[in-house]
């Protein structure tokens, strides 16, 4: 067998935390946005603190309320659209969580690399506490770029979703 080269699935690690990390901050402009459409600097900084599925959450509730006291005729279908790019959220949150509490375990034999497998134990659906389950699979360059691309596509929902919100808006 051929040695494996670490470095590309180390490189496609890092692009997709900091891609993610892009998730994050799209979701955090179009939080304060909606909380506060007239004021972006004072209670922004306030939505730092929260945990990635409280941002989400609070994403949710804002635009929701915002688009209630703004467009009220179009609240039923945009909180339609939104359960489900909310949805798409929480599953990139669960997953990204997954990759970042892993154990990544080096295969190596006759002192070469040889590969790299993601590892997880979950704690739900075992059969005793004694007997934990696994959640593994080969860590890949090609499943971190899978990743990111999920990340970006749900980003750029949230930034149209924010676009159309500044569109929405009427000062008062």
């Amino acid at each position: 067998m051929k040695a494996l080269d670490p470095k590309p699935l180390y490189e496609a690690i890092g692009q997709y935390v900091i891609g993610f990390q892009w998730l994050v901050n799209k979701l955090w402009l179009a939080a304060t946005f909606a909380q506060h459409p007239e004021q972006q600097t004072s209670d922004r900084w306030a939505l730092l603190d929260l945990s990635l599925a409280r941002l989400i959450d609070q994403f949710q509730s804002s635009a929701l309320a915002f688009v209630r006291r703004c467009q009220p005729e179009r609240a039923p279908a945009f909180e339609t659209e939104l359960k489900a790019l909310i949805d798409r959220c929480h599953d990139a949150r669960k997953r990204r969580n997954r990759f970042i509490h892993s154990a990544y375990v080096h295969l190596e034999g006759g002192g070469e690399l040889l590969g790299i497998f993601r590892s997880d134990i979950i704690s739900r659906g075992a059969v005793t506490p004694e007997t934990p389950m696994f959640d593994q699979e080969p860590a890949t360059p090609e499943l971190f770029k899978q990743e990111l691309e999920r990340a970006v596509q749900i980003g750029i929902e949230v930034g149209q979703c924010h676009m159309q919100l500044i569109h929405w808006y009427k000062p008062s």
